[in-house]
């Protein structure tokens, strides 16, 4: 198990990456996308940004994907660094997203997945944006965060709907269920740890830190309010070299 947790307070998602030979961590703050490395140095990756809420990184191709959610029209959007200072983003989907809050890549079958809590589903595309497709639309109350499994086939989710639970489901959105239902509030916040095969989530409201094995068992809060003061976890990060979580807080 991961047991070193490392807070970082940002108003919104992170995501661990290797960018080369040290590791980055890439965040959001709503109007802008920057990279930290571990040591602390920042370089802002992009700016002028509306409302920027869900982040992933796919390593092969160097792009970030997010979401920028906002009442007057929500979108997908990407921005592939290869190129050195390249700042031009693509909108890979704009029509029918509501509250695209979860978004995850899936780096094996070069796909791109995400929850919508306004529209209350779960839906895939190409990363390019090509062949997108609702996998699940029932089951769904306030889908949150989404973190994918590629290696065994699994996505996972987060709902903090009337009765709150942790979701999971095959990459084609076959077989779902719930692995988690009790003891929750506002699961906000979702990643693995594909070196220990365990599914660390964040509650917002409860303000701790929980990790279990990728069936929801073996529960364990590694980090709650009495040790460190972690309000309205928002994100986490796990990288299989480092033996630490990364905390996304709302401050």
């Amino acid at each position: 198990m991961l047991l070193n947790l490392t807070q970082h307070l940002w108003a919104h998602p992170l995501i661990i990456a290797s960018l080369g030979v040290e590791p980055k961590l890439i965040i959001s703050n709503r109007y802008y996308i920057r990279e930290l490395s571990l040591s602390g140095h920042s370089t802002l990756l992009a700016h002028s940004l509306t409302n920027a809420v869900a982040l992933d990184y796919d390593w092969e191709e160097k792009c970030i994907y997010w979401s920028d959610v906002t009442s007057l029209g929500s979108s997908v959007k990407r921005l592939c660094t290869k190129t050195p200072g390249n700042n031009t983003y693509e909108v890979l989907h704009s029509a029918t997203l509501q509250n695209p809050d979860g978004l995850a890549v899936d780096w094996v079958g070069r796909n791109l997945y995400w929850c919508d809590k306004g529209l209350d589903t779960i839906e895939v595309s190409k990363l390019d944006g090509r062949y997108r497709k609702v996998l699940i639309k029932t089951g769904l109350e306030e889908p949150r965060a989404i973190t994918l499994d590629p290696r065994q086939g699994y996505m996972y989710w987060t709902d903090w709907g009337d009765k709150p639970y942790i979701g999971k489901a095959g990459l084609d959105g076959s077989g779902q269920r719930m692995i988690v239902n009790d003891s929750l509030g506002w699961p906000n916040a979702l990643t693995i740890s594909y070196e220990t095969n365990e599914l660390f989530w964040g509650d917002a409201r409860e303000d701790h830190i929980t990790v279990s094995d990728l069936e929801g068992g073996h529960r364990k809060i590694v980090l709650s309010r009495g040790a460190l003061p972690i309000p309205g976890t928002n994100s986490l990060a796990t990288f299989s070299n480092l033996t630490s979580v990364f905390i996304c807080l709302i401050v």
